[in-house]
């Protein structure tokens, strides 16, 4: 899927994967107001379809705006509900920065690759499974693969 957000405007590029209840939506280019509601249409089918995590490979984003922040917390919000979790992929600055300028630190994992996703998810399906790192870290020291953002 390729969103245009104007004539003169970068692509946004979105593709989707559904594996089980693990969603992956990966974007590339700019996610302005135009991208926002292109990315939010993804992310509510996968939802829809019984996703109950979301990574969002956000790697080879140049740009985002509070509208793509706000995408990542409804989704969040959606599948916390369901026991999921979003991971957000990163290696850009620019996404890295704008989660921390609004602070949304302790709100989403950052992650370096898939398979640290892949790992943290896997590790939260188990029976038994510690709390993310994010809410025990002064309990029993536990560290997960992805974090919050320092």
């Amino acid at each position: 899927m390729g969103v245009e957000p104007g004539a003169d405007g970068p692509t946004l590029r979105i593709s989707e994967h559904m594996d089980g209840e693990i969603a992956y939506i990966k974007a590339a280019g700019a996610i302005d107001l135009n991208g926002e509601e292109a990315l939010r249409r993804v992310v509510e089918s996968a939802i829809a379809r019984g996703a109950r995590s979301v990574i969002f490979d956000l790697r080879r984003v140049s740009f985002m705006d509070a509208g793509a922040l706000k995408v990542l917390m409804s989704a969040k919000s959606r599948v916390l509900s369901q026991g999921g979790e979003v991971y957000v992929l990163v290696a850009q600055e620019m996404p890295r920065r704008v989660i921390h300028m609004a602070q949304m630190q302790a709100a989403v994992k950052l992650c370096r690759s898939l398979d640290e996703a892949l790992t943290e998810i896997a590790r939260r399906s188990l029976p038994g499974a510690p709390a993310p790192a994010t809410e025990v870290a002064g309990n029993n020291g536990t560290r997960s693969a992805c974090a919050a953002p320092r």
